[in-house]
């Protein structure tokens, strides 16, 4: 069983740079002359319509509210915490700059049951958990609502041992505001 925590922290810089190799190899080089529905369609490996609490999610996203919003992200990277059939709640990773989400993610991993993970397995999280973290209180701010019925593409789930290079790529597509706007704005609350 591989530490994923280990390889998070390991080395950011270098992560950085790793993140950019995974990203190239897994969407870029393979969505290269494809339209988005036949890229979704030819790589189905990590989709899903389905997910679970403890998973890492990503996918596109059109707000029911979007209009009363001061700004929302149309793709998000989340880690899901409840579910009720109509809507699910996850903290949206990119609420946060990527290095408060290697922070966010090495407080999760230090719960017990989440020190190692396989790609088969789940974190453990909860509003409780989220809730406890007083020293990143910004992470309550992270914790978003979103409507099944305004998911516009299948989830793409990501394997834990690939958590380490998605928390850094640049996916996250804000309307209405810059990433730094979002950031600076969360790091308020």
């Amino acid at each position: 069983m591989v530490d994923i925590r280990k390889q998070i922290f390991a080395d950011p810089k270098s992560q950085m740079k790793q993140s950019w190799q995974w990203f190239d190899q897994n969407v870029r080089k393979p969505a290269v002359g494809m339209s988005t529905q036949k890229f979704l369609g030819d790589n189905q490996a990590h989709q899903s319509k389905k997910i679970m609490p403890g998973q890492m999610i990503a996918y596109g996203y059109d707000p029911k509210t979007k209009d009363t919003l001061p700004y929302y992200d149309t793709f998000p990277l989340c880690l899901p915490f409840s579910t009720d059939g109509k809507r699910f709640t996850a903290i949206n990773l990119h609420y946060l700059a990527p290095r408060y989400r290697m922070i966010l993610l090495d407080k999760l991993f230090n719960i017990k049951e989440n020190s190692s993970l396989n790609d088969n397995k789940k974190i453990n999280i909860s509003w409780g958990i989220i809730k406890g973290f007083s020293d990143l209180p910004q992470t309550k701010h992270c914790a978003k609502q979103y409507l099944f019925g305004n998911i516009k593409s299948n989830f793409i789930i990501v394997p834990p041992s690939d958590w380490k290079f998605v928390i850094h790529l640049p996916i996250e597509r804000f309307k209405k505001a810059t990433n730094d706007m979002v950031w600076a704005d969360t790091m308020r609350k």
